[in-house]
């Protein structure tokens, strides 16, 4: 999308901030409309200007039509979530630009059922995951916007 001075709305943002999250909203990792498809361009032109960005996914209620239950993980388990959130994080934890995952809504992913056990494999890379994503937190931060209870 242009920025209407024939740059790139995604890279005039970058210029501005210290790091975005990205609204890849989508409830699979992979495929042409997946979360890493959507979530590709701005990585890019994030790590082009030295930023760094989190790949944003929703988990409440956005409505019956197709083109909403795509966009969340609201109805599928738990065990669902966290397997793609797995997966982005396996595709993008080399990138420089990639901060980690980040979840729109506390209360939605809490109200989403917790399906199966979780395999030890996956625990250990969501809890690497959760550590990479503190650790990268700016000092300043005390709570992400995007994790804050019931706005």
């Amino acid at each position: 999308m242009a920025d209407g001075a024939g740059g790139q709305l995604d890279t005039a943002v970058l210029a501005r901030v210290s790091s975005v999250a990205i609204m890849a909203y989508r409830n699979t990792a992979t495929g042409p409309d997946g979360s890493l498809a959507l979530a590709g361009p701005t990585l890019t032109a994030a790590r082009a200007v030295g930023k760094q960005a989190h790949i944003g996914q929703e988990t409440r209620y956005l409505g019956a039509a197709p083109f909403e239950v795509k966009q969340t993980f609201f109805g599928q388990t738990n065990t669902q979530l966290e397997t793609q959130l797995g997966v982005i994080d396996s595709a993008e934890r080399t990138d420089p630009a990639y901060l980690g995952v980040a979840v729109q809504d506390r209360s939605g992913w809490s109200a989403i059922s917790p399906g199966p056990p979780m395999s030890t494999a996956l625990t250990a890379q969501l809890l690497m995951l959760i550590n990479r994503a503190v650790s990268n937190a700016a000092p300043s931060r005390t709570i992400p916007a995007w994790d804050t209870p019931d706005r």
